[in-house]
């Protein structure tokens, strides 16, 4: 996916950075990628690769709670470290050999949640993938709203790595819900926005960061407008931030 691709662009030039600088103690990293197709059991055939072919002494930035899962039994009986995970699992927040990257969906959904609820939106949707994610998310929803002493409205669910939505869209809508929070893939979501234009629901649609923004435009064009997505890192683009004020310069650097 386009995040994806953006992702491994710049864990190459932060190791390319590290490698013109000397290395870690003179040696220096090899940053090697292989493929998933989002696919359970190949995660399980290159992360032996990896550690076993490739002698990894480190796993490095596995997207998506399924991806992950699927790492984790090896990962924990060959004692090595998977850092920057793309996954806001809260199942992966306290698992020893992993290091996530991002926010969890708990804190993400919590914030959507609030920022609703400052717009006076108490009423609540949720449409998800019915897999590790969108359940994590699920419970990150029913949380945040018990909190308030509030319930989840409707919800709709649809298949991991479908775009077949079924009676997902009305089973979201049938609660009249005033906010939606979209744990989906970029595909599914977009499906779910141009039937909801169709039924003419005003309901606020919020994403969470596993979307891409660009793709997600080239995917739906004028649809996008007034959909929210979140951010949980700062976009290479918010100069004054320190911390990309240093990926600009060593960007630059690896350029020179």
């Amino acid at each position: 996916s386009a995040s994806i691709k953006a992702f491994n662009e710049g864990a190459q030039i932060q190791f390319d950075i590290v490698n013109k600088r000397g290395g870690i103690g003179g040696r220096k990293i090899i940053y090697a990628s292989l493929d998933d197709g989002n696919l359970p059991e190949l995660v399980v055939e290159n992360t032996k690769r990896l550690l076993d072919d490739d002698k990894a002494i480190a796993l490095f930035g596995y997207a998506g709670d399924a991806t992950v899962n699927a790492a984790l039994p090896i990962i924990a009986q060959r004692n090595v470290a998977l850092v920057g995970a793309i996954t806001g699992a809260q199942s992966h927040r306290s698992h020893p050999n992993l290091f996530p990257l991002r926010a969890s969906y708990h804190a993400e959904v919590e914030k959507i949640v609030g920022q609703n609820l400052q717009l006076g939106k108490t009423r609540f949707a949720i449409f998800y993938q019915n897999d590790e994610f969108g359940k994590d998310v699920v419970a990150g929803l029913e949380k945040s709203l018990a909190k308030r002493k509030l319930t989840i409205a409707s919800s709709g669910e649809y298949a991991r790595n479908s775009i077949n939505l079924g009676a997902a869209v009305t089973n979201t809508l049938r609660g009249n819900p005033q906010a939606i929070i979209m744990a989906c893939t970029l595909e599914a979501c977009a499906e779910f926005v141009r039937q909801s234009v169709k039924l003419k629901s005003t309901a606020r649609l919020n994403h969470l960061a596993s979307i891409d923004a660009g793709a997600y435009f080239k995917e739906l064009g004028s649809l996008t407008l007034g959909l929210e997505l979140t951010h949980v890192v700062p976009l290479p683009t918010s100069i004054g931030i320190p911390v990309i004020n240093d990926f600009s310069k060593d960007t630059k650097e690896v350029a020179s």
